[in-house]
């Protein structure tokens, strides 16, 4: 697998900057980056951007530690698990057209939902179904954070960050194991991961200087804009 120059350089931008979004609001790596990794490179999504969105939620949840709440992440993650298990079964008999679809529709959904009055609450049975749908998205395309950054956004800043963060750690780690059993990540989709680590550390050392400087409203109206920018590109490449 060859890269151009000006591939090489456009790849490690994208990293950077969803690095550096995702380390000051908690998500967004995979919806900066894997659209233009998926141009350049289709073969490395989603594989190569969850093992990066792994790590950069790792360095985030390091920095929240005492913030993340065990009995909020245990939901999610229980309904990450057969939401994965989904997905990866999804990405052999769907086609690209319907997933990205189904998925930019949920997303735009849950957006307009999320802009009334009513405001969903983070509880075991949200967080959960947040987990499902977040399993399903993201080991099919990694872009798995809007579900749970719309259930979670009305939390603290700081809870947001630590949460999200220590979530991905751990749904990566089941979306990564899926997809190696099923053959969809391997050795090329691991080096070339690897190879943009030094990218992650930058985006993310960037992020940890503008967290001071960011808050709860601000974030929550990233995740929108975030979550509706998802959303909007999965119909347009569905169509």
């Amino acid at each position: 697998m060859d890269f151009s120059l000006f591939e090489l350089l456009t790849v490690f931008v994208a990293i950077f900057f969803g690095a550096l979004v995702q380390g000051t609001i908690g998500f967004g790596l995979a919806i900066v980056a894997a659209p233009i990794l998926y141009l350049v490179t289709p073969e490395l999504v989603p594989g190569s951007i969850i093992l990066m969105a792994m790590l950069v939620g790792g360095l985030t949840a390091k920095r929240n530690l005492h913030a993340v709440e065990l009995s909020d992440l245990k939901s999610a993650i229980m309904g990450r698990i057969p939401g994965s298990l989904l997905g990866a079964a999804l990405l052999t008999v769907a086609s690209q057209r319907t997933m990205g679809l189904f998925m930019g529709g949920s997303v735009l959904f849950a957006v307009m939902a999320s802009l009334s009055p009513y405001k969903v609450q983070a509880n075991g049975k949200t967080l959960f179904s947040a987990g499902l749908v977040s399993g399903i998205m993201g080991t099919a395309s990694s872009i798995g954070g809007p579900p749970m950054a719309l259930v979670m956004q009305n939390q603290s800043s700081e809870r947001i960050r630590a949460n999200l963060s220590a979530y991905f750690v751990a749904s990566a780690v089941i979306s990564l194991s899926i997809l190696t059993y099923s053959g969809q990540f391997g050795w090329v989709q691991l080096k070339y991961g690897l190879m943009f680590v030094p990218c992650v550390l930058a985006g993310n050392l960037v992020a940890r200087k503008l967290v001071p400087h960011v808050n709860q409203a601000m974030i929550r109206k990233a995740l929108l804009l975030l979550c509706s920018v998802a959303g909007i590109s999965a119909i347009i490449s569905a169509i």
